[in-house]
């Protein structure tokens, strides 16, 4: 019996591809961040915190797009509780694929409470190389 084996071209099997980290890049353009948000219970943001400032950490943030429809989300829940004083709401996303994070960055509506960066291994790494 004789095995079938298969020849990948060299040069395919090293591309990545447009997901170098297993991201999806247009995920948000088949499931909506307005659909993953109406899956949070209202539950969730009843204490979301006591102090002044409240700080919101996405990890894996892909392309930006639930960080912000989150971030308008918390604020709408904020302005329509009228039981506890406005508070400062801040984001910090971030994410493998640098890509990903620069087409964040490039569309953030909210660049003063927003921050989206690249996963800090990376960074470091990019560092010892200069």
């Amino acid at each position: 019996m004789e095995a079938h084996v298969s020849h990948v071209n060299e040069e395919e099997n090293e591309d990545p591809g447009a997901a170098l980290y297993g991201n999806f890049i247009n995920y948000y353009s088949f499931n909506p961040p307005e659909n993953r948000l109406s899956l949070i219970p209202e539950t969730l943001l009843e204490n979301i915190g006591l102090d002044e400032r409240v700080l919101i950490l996405d990890v894996g943030c892909n392309s930006g797009d639930l960080s912000v429809a989150f971030y308008k989300h918390v604020l709408h829940k904020e302005a329509s509780g009228n039981d506890f004083p406005q508070r400062e709401v801040y984001l910090l996303g971030f994410d493998l694929d640098q890509d990903l994070i620069l087409r964040a960055q490039s569309s953030n509506p909210y660049p003063q409470n927003i921050q989206f960066i690249p996963w800090i291994s990376q960074m470091m790494q990019r560092a010892r190389q200069s």
